[in-house]
């Protein structure tokens, strides 16, 4: 047994973790998640929740159902950012580490995503958004 850090205890070995892909469950799907939830704080200038808050999806993004994306996909705001790359983050917050996209996904999509241009988006227009918004928010 062990102590989480909201006081409960869990049976290490006990259908409590060993029986459920949520819960306690490390790996690749997770290390997708922990990228995206990084992005997600980039991108939206606020701190992911915690705990995380599962949003379900309905609408044009309905197939992304269960997931931990809040506003991203949701507010208007957050448009200025290519609607891929928003999906994308989306898809590797799933709920389900099962739904989330693979590493190899993730580095083909990256791959092709750098090749992209966008209006008015320039080497020194990236180098001073990262300035302004990661080093000196």
């Amino acid at each position: 047994m062990y102590g989480k850090p909201d006081g409960s205890v869990v049976d290490a070995d006990g259908p409590e973790v060993s029986g459920r892909p949520i819960a306690e469950n490390y790996g690749p799907a997770m290390n997708a998640w922990g990228i995206a939830v990084t992005m997600w704080q980039a991108m939206t200038q606020m701190k992911a929740p915690f705990p995380p808050q599962p949003q379900t999806r309905t609408g044009s993004h309905g197939d992304l159902l269960y997931n931990y994306c809040a506003r991203l996909l949701t507010e208007d705001i957050f448009g200025v950012f290519d609607l891929e790359l928003r999906v994308t983050i989306a898809r590797c917050m799933a709920y389900d580490p099962r739904r989330r996209l693979s590493l190899r996904v993730l580095l083909q999509g990256a791959q092709a995503g750098i090749n992209k241009n966008f209006a008015g988006e320039t080497d020194q227009f990236i180098r001073s958004w990262i300035q302004a918004h990661i080093y000196n928010p």
